[in-house]
């Protein structure tokens, strides 16, 4: 599945405006418009969660290691997905990433390098923004 930086802004937004410091998945799925029900639903949530995971954009907010690695996540021997109800929260590296995806004078000139560095510059965003202040 190819990365859509429009689509991770969009997951940020979704957990910034959480009137909580966490959002469950029901809730996710809701303000995101996706049916949990539907398995590309699903899979696209997954997909995404996932990334803003690896990157440290979001953290899964659970005691269990399991639930940490797979967010809740889980398939049958069918492929079927089960979805178990987690919370997550909006790391200060996510808030960083936002504000910057947010301005729309940092968002368009960092846009362009971010696409080309990959999943790997999402990281990167907040630092990005801060060179551009300096330079």
């Amino acid at each position: 599945m190819k990365i859509d930086f429009e689509q991770i802004k969009r997951y940020l937004e979704v957990f910034e405006s959480s009137e909580l410091p966490v959002i469950n998945t029901v809730d996710i799925f809701k303000n995101l418009g996706y049916n949990a029900r539907n398995k590309k639903d699903c899979q696209q949530v997954i997909f995404y969660l996932q990334l803003l995971k690896d990157q440290e954009l979001i953290e899964c907010v659970s005691d269990n290691d399991n639930d940490k690695e797979n967010l809740g996540f889980s398939y049958t021997g069918n492929q079927e997905i089960i979805i178990n109800i987690l919370y997550f929260r909006l790391t200060i590296l996510g808030h960083q990433s936002l504000e910057s995806m947010n301005n729309s004078t940092i968002w368009d000139k960092i846009k362009n390098p971010i696409n080309k560095l990959g999943i790997e510059g999402l990281k990167q965003i907040p630092s990005l923004a801060i060179k551009l202040f300096i330079d």
